[in-house]
Order: C-alpha cells, then sequence, then structure tokens
C-alpha cells in the first residue's frame, strides 16, 4: 500500500485565508482607532482608515508569505529561495514602513502636534521606507 504525500494548502485557500485575516484586522483596527480617536480628532475616520488600510494589507501580504513559508518547510523540509527572497523582502518593507513613518510621525507630531498631519506626512514616507527596506532586504541575500 503506497501512501499519498500530504497536499499542501491549494493556492486558492491561501489567498482566501489570507483576504479574510486582512479583512478582519482592517476592521479591529479601524473600529479601535475611530472609537479612541473620537474624542480628540474631529473627523477620526479621516486618520483611522489610512492606518487601518495599512494594516489590513500587512496583515494580507503576511499571512500569505506565512502560509507558503510553512507549507514548503512542511513538505520540502526546506524552503525555496523564492520564498525566502519573499519572507526577507516583506521583512524589511515593514521595517521600513515602521521607522520611516514612525520618525515621521513622532517629528510631525512634536512640532506642530497635529494627529492628522502627522498621519498623513507619516504615511508617504513609510511607503518610501517601505521600498527602501524591502529593496535592501532582497538585495543583501541574508546570509542564505
Amino acid at each position: 500500500m503506497t501512501q499519498t504525500p500530504k497536499t499542501p494548502l491549494p493556492y486558492g485557500r491561501r489567498i482566501l485565508f489570507s483576504t479574510l485575516a486582512g479583512g478582519l484586522s482592517f476592521l479591529i483596527v479601524a473600529v479601535a482607532l475611530i472609537e479612541v480617536l473620537a474624542p480628540y480628532v474631529w473627523p477620526a475616520p479621516l486618520v483611522a482608515l489610512p492606518v487601518a488600510i495599512i494594516a489590513g494589507v500587512t496583515a494580507l501580504g503576511g499571512t500569505y508569505i506565512g502560509l507558503s513559508y510553512r507549507i514548503e518547510r512542511r513538505r520540502d523540509g526546506d524552503v525555496s529561495e523564492q520564498t525566502r527572497r519573499r519572507l526577507r523582502g516583506s521583512l524589511g518593507a515593514l521595517g521600513g514602513f515602521v521607522l520611516g513613518g514612525g520618525l515621521a510621525c513622532v517629528t510631525i507630531l512634536w512640532s506642530t502636534g497635529g494627529i492628522a498631519a502627522a498621519t498623513f506626512t507619516a504615511i508617504p514616507v513609510g511607503v518610501a521606507g517601505a521600498a527602501i527596506g524591502g529593496f535592501i532586504a532582497i538585495r543583501s541575500g541574508g546570509g542564505s
């Protein structure tokens, strides 16, 4: 009797689970930030929704890459170079976004004190930092 190998999570299911994780993250962050910011900022959704979108997209991408990594590791015992590069690039992009966007947000908060201005300045700076961080992480090779 031959054993059938474990079948990996189908591509469609990975997308479905990743989309659900991103959507739930978006909803949770949006509702929480709107409730927290409502007493302090008049158009609280205007500030909360961009942050929630970023949280949702990050969760979507992270879940997809994490599932791919786990499936390959379980199926083959090792991970392909493509998945390693994707994981490294995603972590570099996340680090670049947090570092660049965080520094921009803190700088604007200290200089002007407006949370809306800090949010709308931090997002483009964070996106630029993510692009740079992801590029450097992919090109560096990560020692593998």
